[in-house]
């Protein structure tokens, strides 16, 4: 990956700024997000491979970016729109965007338990059907522990609009899972 990045950085018409330095900094970036990275690549696009490519793409114009001399203040953020909107392009063109969902996964390194990946995934289904698609994405963007101003950069809104979302996500998760009181 980083010999592909190299060769993008040099094709690029711009003079770089120091890109030994840069390629340390982004791939020890690398090291401390890739997989929170990959795993919301791969609940977005359900494809290894996808995920995998839009992930490299993504750190490649990262790079490039700051070989550019661009300032990126908040580069999580960055890399997580750049990210998005990759996998939404590339499923777009291909036709083969499906409903997102999280892949249920044993939590905490607990054992393999097929009846809580039961309970998980129909939980999952029923939060799917139940948020908008904005929504969702705020809730989930949240739980990969991303922070407001994260989360709205990521998806072009504003912080404000983030909190207005993860309220109404939660009120009508309440709902879900306390039926009574929505009708109250």
């Amino acid at each position: 990956m980083l010999r592909r990045v190299r060769e993008r950085a040099a094709a690029s018409d711009a003079a770089p700024h120091h890109p030994e330095k840069i390629q340390r900094d982004v791939a020890a970036f690398y090291e401390q997000y890739g997989e929170e990275f990959l795993h919301y690549a791969l609940a977005l696009a359900h494809d290894r491979e996808l995920a995998r490519d839009a992930l490299q793409e993504s750190l490649m114009r990262y790079f490039v970016a700051l070989c550019r001399g661009e300032e990126i203040a908040a580069p999580r953020a960055w890399v997580y729109r750049v990210l998005h909107n990759y996998l939404l392009d590339r499923l777009r063109e291909t036709r083969l965007r499906q409903e997102c969902h999280l892949p249920a996964r044993s939590f905490y390194g607990q054992k393999h338990d097929i009846e809580r990946e039961c309970f998980q995934s129909e939980l999952l289904r029923l939060l799917r059907r139940a948020l908008t698609a904005r929504e969702y994405d705020c809730v989930r963007l949240r739980t990969e522990g991303l922070r407001y101003q994260e989360i709205a950069a990521t998806l072009d809104v504003t912080s404000g609009a983030v909190g207005a979302m993860m309220h109404r996500a939660m009120r009508k998760l309440r709902n879900l899972m306390i039926p009574e009181r929505s009708k109250a």
